[in-house]
């Protein structure tokens, strides 16, 4: 379909509606608009009021798959009798033919669907939720009836039709969340009934209402609802009610009797929690998670970065504080990852639906296009009017930042808590390092059993040493083990000492460690995975600068920055406190080392 927009132009004397049966009037006189064909010809402009609507399309609408030779010639008459029905507003160019297409030009003051989205986007601008509460209801008072009414056969005008319903769900939730907020419940619970019941399977609506019927203490009628669509969801569609849902419903059972109605300034809904489960042999960080604890409460900075090599077990850590937090966030804690099962990164609309959907900002069928940096806004302000914990896993994605600097509240309690093998430049940041050797002996046991690590403790630490002490590295190692309860823990250890067979000694099923690794070198520039080619072809993993020289062939100068953008990146240890005869000591990550060795040199 052609895209060709116009600007809308003030072209006064006309009316025209499409939220409810179809209407025109001109110079305040109703305008009949013809045979239905005629009708759904000015039904799809209308629509799309000020972009161009292809001839195909129209052409669909009218005949679908079947048009007659005449289908074209057709059209143009309807287009012909439409222009002189309109032709008393005292344009003549009210109806323009564009690109193969036709336009219907048309301004919020004529169009009762362009004043909606008007009066949308000024509930988004408003100063608080009864200022948006106000511009949300006027845009919904725009509606007359069932959209289209009569013109519905056709499929593509039921796509349209579909499309504005699902909008007119959203502002109605909209609404009645900010009534919710500034204490207007009773006015809530009268309108909300009707349009649930129209959508009985919509749960952000089933949510709301409850809220609101509760708040009205009717507590009785709310839990009756949740039954209701319960039972319904069973009986015709064989699901149960969502976890949020749920979750309500155990709330309210739970409260004590409402004892009448009551006004609230603050409401809460029930708390979205989106967590992947906590690992149950969690171990080796208590330290840095009682910093982080302390920096989500008392830093001004609402965004944390946990930074470290592959496998250090940076999500780990993420996932253990924030199931610890539920009382911190009471609102909700959200975890979305940044890239996809290939460790590739996931685009910037595809997490801000998510992230919408799961804050109920959006309906998750809706057809919308929304423009990216507005979808980001919404998120952004739901962000700073709640108490929730964001957790992004792989913040190191490419792209990444500027999506995280859209979203991170620049006020209120909510926090974002990032993933990233490098810190970002605009958030605290927390370095993990890998575990102490008695920890990292310590999760070897509680994967493979602490008898068998116990009947070769030598044996165990040279394991856990050989894989770096990454968690990540160690758990594989575990699963492997775990898996060959035959295998002697030394015959194991023997095998990881050659460092060019370690990724394939902890290959699992999934290789999630070699992609890790994978994206994790990917992502740094082209000198930057050259020069770790050539250091991990060294014959240990602890090198000097003068060595580094040697193997890079390059000045020292340029060596020691390039090298100090690899410890930015986690790509290279930070020099030690210890010193050679000559120097300072750097270290390749274990891991990294091994998949570097296993690349061609350049």
């Amino acid at each position: 379909m052609t895209a060709a927009v116009e600007s809308a132009i003030e072209l006064p004397q006309v009316r025209f509606g499409v939220l409810g049966p179809l209407t025109a009037h001109v110079r305040e006189r109703p305008v009949m608009l013809g045979p239905l064909k005629q009708q759904l010809v000015f039904a799809m402009l209308a629509c799309r009021a000020n972009t161009v609507t292809s001839v195909d399309l129209l052409t669909e609408t009218l005949w679908g798959d079947d048009p007659p030779r005449t289908a074209r010639k057709n059209l143009q008459v309807y287009v012909a009798c439409l222009r002189k029905l309109l032709a008393d507003d005292g344009t003549g160019d009210r109806l323009v033919h564009r690109n193969g297409g036709y336009l219907l030009r048309a301004n919020s003051n004529e169009l009762d669907l362009l004043r909606f989205d008007e009066l949308i986007a000024l509930a988004r601008q408003a100063d608080g939720p009864a200022a948006k509460a106000s511009q949300l209801d006027a845009a919904l008072q725009l509606w007359r009836g069932p959209i289209l009414d009569g013109l519905a056969a056709a499929p593509t005008v039921q796509g349209e039709v579909a499309r504005l319903s699902r909008r007119y769900l959203a502002v109605f939730e909209d609404w009645a969340e900010a009534e919710l907020s500034i204490g207007n419940a009773g006015n809530v619970v009268e309108r909300i009934c009707e349009v649930a019941g129209r959508h009985p399977f919509r749960e952000r609506l089933r949510q709301i209402q409850m809220t609101a019927l509760n708040l009205c203490g009717r507590k009785t009628e709310a839990l009756s609802v949740f039954d209701d669509l319960r039972q319904s969801l069973a009986r015709e569609l064989g699901l149960r009610p969502s976890p949020t849902l749920e979750r309500l419903y155990r709330t309210l059972l739970s409260d004590e009797p409402s004892g009448g109605p009551r006004r609230s300034t603050t409401v809460r809904p029930a708390p979205r929690v989106v967590l992947p489960p906590d690992l149950v042999d969690f171990t080796g960080y208590a330290e840095q998670v009682q910093q982080l604890h302390r920096l989500l409460d008392t830093s001004p900075n609402p965004l944390v970065v946990i930074a470290g090599p592959v496998g250090a077990g940076k999500t780990a850590l993420a996932l253990h504080a924030a199931h610890q937090l539920a009382e911190r966030f009471p609102d909700g804690r959200i975890f979305l990852r940044l890239r996809t099962e290939q460790a590739t990164a996931r685009g910037d609309r595809t997490v801000l639906n998510e992230l919408a959907r799961l804050a109920g900002l959006s309906d998750q069928s809706a057809a919308d296009p929304v423009d990216v940096d507005e979808l980001a806004g919404r998120c952004q302000s739901w962000l700073m009017r709640h108490r929730v914990l964001l957790v992004l896993d792989g913040a190191d994605a490419p792209g990444s930042a500027d999506l995280i600097r859209m979203i991170t509240p620049l006020a209120g309690s909510s926090r974002v808590l990032a993933t990233a093998r490098a810190g970002l430049d605009f958030g605290e940041r927390l370095e993990l390092a890998p575990i102490e050797p008695p920890a990292a002996v310590d999760l070897l046991g509680r994967i493979i059993g602490v008898e068998r690590v116990g009947s070769d403790p030598a044996a165990a630490e040279q394991i856990v040493l050989a894989v770096g002490l990454l968690p990540l590295a160690i758990r594989a190692a575990g699963a492997k083990l775990a898996r060959l309860r035959h295998l002697p823990l030394a015959e194991f250890a023997a095998r990881l000492q050659d460092p060019d067979a370690v990724l394939d000694e902890l290959s699992t099923g999934d290789c999630v460690l070699r992609q890790r690794l994978a994206a994790g070198f990917g992502d740094l520039p082209d000198e930057a995975r050259s020069a770790l080619r050539r250091l991990g072809s060294l014959e240990t993993p602890w090198f000097t600068l003068d060595q580094a020289v040697e193997a890079l062939a390059e000045v020292p100068g340029r060596v020691r920055r390039l090298l100090e953008s690899l410890i930015e990146a986690n790509a290279v240890t930070a020099p030690s406190s210890e010193v050679t005869a000559h120097a300072v000591v750097y270290q390749l990550p274990t891991l990294l080392r091994c998949y570097a060795r296993g690349l061609p040199a350049t």
